[in-house]
């Protein structure tokens, strides 16, 4: 059941008014209005803590942009406005309310005091609400976590976004919500090679791999584009033997494909944003 209209009603009134918000807790009057408005959401409302939840979230969104305000909010919300992202946030809480150990880490990140990690877990619970049938709490193994200990050579501190249970495809995904500018300096980032690479030990298949993307933000050529820059300046690393931090021949045979024999062969295959060995990038 999606969130009735009358819920964001009520919603932006308390954008403009947030500073009385704050004390809703001493007098919740707009609360009750609100529930009384939408009764059929009062369930929901309490998997992300009722009223004081509620107070919770809007004092961290307070420099977001609402349905009706104009250009008003900052834009680093790629275009979302408070009623969007309170109904991923909400939505989220009610699927995931029999699994606490991952709604810990959306709440988290949803409302962390940095503005890109707030934007990036609303970036991945867009596309969760945009395909519930695969984003079930029987489906997710586990969300925000380190990468396995054999992986601490490569990245000690390096994690993934979702792991899914064994059988689903893909096994992991990371939710990327990056500008143009920002993917244009992948092939420069340490932090964001390390954690690709490690993505890249860990999966058996390129398919069991999916970068999820903001296209708001980014066309996905131009981040093939930026993954092929970061191929061609890498290319020898990833070839290097596993022993020495690299994936190795055999390895990069099975994720790229068995007719790769050596490093020129799989630059020739970069060469191409339109090759297969791009396809675990995904818009969402």
């Amino acid at each position: 059941m999606r969130i009735s209209n009358s819920f964001y009603i009520i919603i932006l009134t308390l954008c403009f008014f947030l500073s009385f918000v704050a004390k809703a807790k001493e007098n919740s009057y707009l609360w009750k209005k609100l529930v009384n408005l939408a009764p059929e959401n009062a369930e929901k409302l309490k998997a992300i803590g009722g009223e004081q939840g509620l107070i919770n979230f809007l004092k961290k969104y307070k420099d977001a942009p609402c349905g009706n305000c104009g250009q008003a909010g900052r834009k680093i919300f790629g275009g979302r406005t408070i009623d969007e992202m309170l109904e991923n946030y909400v939505e989220a809480a009610h699927t995931f309310r029999n699994r606490p150990d991952l709604w810990k880490k959306i709440e988290e990140g949803a409302l962390s005091s940095n503005a890109a990690m707030r934007e990036g877990t609303q970036h991945m619970l867009s596309t969760f609400k945009k395909n519930p049938k695969k984003y079930t709490p029987e489906n997710i193994e586990h969300i925000d976590m380190k990468f396995g200990k054999a992986l601490d050579d490569i990245c000690p501190n390096c994690r993934y976004d979702v792991k899914f249970r064994e059988g689903q495809k893909p096994l992991f995904e990371e939710f990327k919500s990056y500008n143009s500018e920002t993917w244009s300096k992948i092939a420069n980032d340490k932090g964001f090679i390390k954690q690709f690479e490690s993505y890249l030990q860990e999966v058996n298949k390129l398919e069991d791999l999916a970068y999820m993307i903001n296209s708001n933000k980014a066309n996905i050529n131009e981040v093939k584009q930026a993954f092929k820059e970061l191929f061609k300046k890498e290319a020898d690393n990833l070839f290097r033997f596993p022993e020495e931090g690299g994936l190795g021949l055999e390895k990069i045979r099975k994720l790229f494909g068995r007719d790769i024999k050596n490093t020129s062969d799989f630059l020739d295959k970069a060469e191409d944003i339109n090759n297969p060995i791009y396809n675990f990038i995904k818009t969402n």
